[in-house]
């Protein structure tokens, strides 16, 4: 009871809405019912009211279940699972209409027919469903993931022979033809003498990702400030998702502020997020995506306060928010995921967001949070407010010895990448310490009188 007046207390959601009372018309309730049953499932809690009130209900709930299993009975195909029970909130009498995820999707209101009436649950809005959604929904209902669609539009010869051998030499067999391997673990498809691979096969085994499918790359957009007012810089990285990770990181890498520490005579250099964290993080934005949605990137913006990963595509179905870092996993991406498994990429299934709190937790920063705007779902890390003082001191040592530098001076001089050095000198002119002058590959840095 508790933990539905927990969630009451939270708002709608993409698995809850509320309703005061039952409406003259249905329309909206069934619309709900549609929704749920194609994605997660939910609950409807009737004497619920907008504001999360507990305001209960005086009507007969035996009349309330009737009319509702009626209507669901003449106006949705197929016919949804759903279970009606009584709760007793407040001493107050809640109807909550239980909708399960449907196992056989889609489904829809009978009176706009399969092409207008399946609706899908974005947030807590019920949203009707373009082509590419029902073709999804149809392969849920399948029990086929959009990775395992044959891409008749290139044969195998498309793929990169060096990352096949090394795909094959992860199972260990030398002997056996890495296209054998393919063939048998299904991420290609050869019939007599054609061979075509799966979209899993194209996005995994390219160099370059093919024009039609740079919706795959990851964007990495940089901004001054906290909001997207000052764009900086913009890379798009379009290579396949075997060789993506590395480059990401690494990208990544020489944006974030490096925590400097001395041990003994070693130099260790620890980002402001911890770089594991980060890396699961990009690995299950990839492996987890909604590949179906095409023309959206997966991007990643950089502020001065924190790092957002958006990634199209809302949890898979069977998982909420809530379940987030206890184990629970669903495999959007059959082939993808199986592939990054053996590269090592994955260790387990279901533990990489408890794996990113663990690491966020241990370093001592703020945990990060995991939303779902819209049809995405995003992880916002927050960047540490404190910069490592003594490297910063040896910046202003530098300028002073020489009253004026480059970045790229003190970059050299002080060992460490370029990035790192604009990252400190940007906080540095905020803080009022030094200032920038010339314009352009002249740019210098003073310190300020």
């Amino acid at each position: 009871m508790q933990n539905l007046l927990d969630r009451i207390k939270k708002g709608e959601n993409r698995t809850l809405e509320f309703k005061r009372e039952v409406p003259d018309s249905l329309h909206n309730i069934l619309k709900t019912i549609v929704s749920f049953a194609n994605n997660a499932g939910g609950d409807i809690l009737i004497g619920v009211d907008n504001n999360c009130n507990v305001v209960g209900i005086e009507e007969d709930t035996l009349f309330l279940e009737e009319r509702i299993s009626n209507s669901i009975h003449d106006n949705i195909s197929p016919i949804p699972s759903i279970y009606y029970k009584v709760v007793n909130i407040e001493d107050k009498q809640i109807f909550n209409v239980k909708v399960f995820p449907g196992v056989q999707k889609p489904y829809y209101l009978q009176r706009e027919g399969l092409e207008n009436g399946v609706y899908i649950r974005i947030g807590s809005s019920n949203k009707k469903a373009d082509s590419s959604i029902i073709s999804e929904l149809r392969r849920q209902n399948l029990n086929l993931t959009y990775d395992e669609k044959v891409y008749h539009q290139q044969s195998c010869e498309y793929l990169s022979r060096a990352l096949l051998k090394s795909f094959a030499n992860k199972y260990g067999d030398a002997e056996r033809a890495p296209l054998d391997i393919l063939i048998r673990d299904k991420y290609v498809q050869k019939t007599n003498s054609s061979c075509y691979p799966t979209v899993g096969a194209v996005l995994l085994f390219s160099e370059t990702l093919l024009p039609e499918f740079e919706y795959a790359s990851i964007t990495i957009n940089q901004y001054y400030g906290a909001d997207r007012a000052n764009l900086e810089s913009t890379i798009q990285i379009k290579h396949g998702l075997l060789k993506i990770v590395p480059i990401v990181i690494n990208e990544l890498k020489n944006i974030l502020w490096m925590n400097i520490k001395i041990k003994k005579i070693e130099r260790e250099d620890q980002l402001e997020i911890p770089e594991l964290s980060i890396r699961e993080a990009v690995i299950n934005a990839i492996c987890h995506r909604d590949y179906s949605i095409i023309g959206s990137s997966t991007k990643i913006d950089i502020f001065n306060d924190r790092l957002e990963i958006l990634s199209p595509g809302n949890l898979p179905v069977g998982i909420t928010l809530d379940e987030l870092g206890q184990g629970a996993s669903e495999i959007r991406n059959k082939l993808i995921a199986k592939a990054f498994r053996r590269f090592g990429y994955i260790e387990k299934l279901g533990t990489g967001i408890s794996r990113m709190l663990s690491l966020c937790h241990k370093a001592g920063v703020p945990l990060p949070i995991f939303e779902e705007p819209g049809r995405y779902f995003k992880v916002t890390f927050f960047r540490r407010k404190d910069i490592n003082i003594e490297f910063e001191n040896n910046i202003i040592e530098q300028i002073k010895k020489s009253k004026e530098m480059k970045a790229k001076e003190l970059s050299i001089i002080l060992n460490v990448h370029p990035n790192t050095i604009l990252n400190y000198l940007k906080v540095m002119i905020d803080h009022g310490i030094i200032e920038k002058i010339g314009k352009g590959p002249n740019v210098r840095y003073r310190l300020k009188l």
